[in-house]
């Protein structure tokens, strides 16, 4: 049975919007403060996702870069590659665990 990802804006209202407001940090750029990280690799993090915007799933974030001028598209192949790598890496791990019946994995801009 097909059962529909189910967006929940509400959900997300709580993030700081810095994207409009350059005096709000971003939330994901004070490494010190960061909470429920599930695994690292050098500069990349895996934590929970504390501004999800689906019902009902276990969302996980991966901080890319160290600070908010890194943008995916301008590094070099090999960083993006290792970047590709960590995330399919958790997302087959996820895979296997039996407690979800579907596990997404996507890329978003930003």
């Amino acid at each position: 049975m097909n059962k529909p990802l189910r967006f929940n804006i509400a959900l997300g209202r709580t993030k700081p919007v810095n994207i409009r407001n350059e005096e709000v940090r971003c939330p994901f750029c004070d490494r010190s403060k960061l909470t429920d990280i599930l695994d690292t690799s050098g500069h990349i993090i895996w934590l929970m996702n504390k501004y999800p915007v689906l019902d009902k799933t276990w969302p996980t974030v991966i901080i890319e870069t160290e600070t908010d001028d890194g943008e995916f598209s301008t590094l070099p192949a090999d960083e993006a590659a290792r970047i590709l790598q960590f995330g399919l890496d958790k997302w087959r791990e996820t895979r296997e665990q039996k407690e979800f019946k579907s596990v997404l994995f996507f890329k978003n801009h930003g």
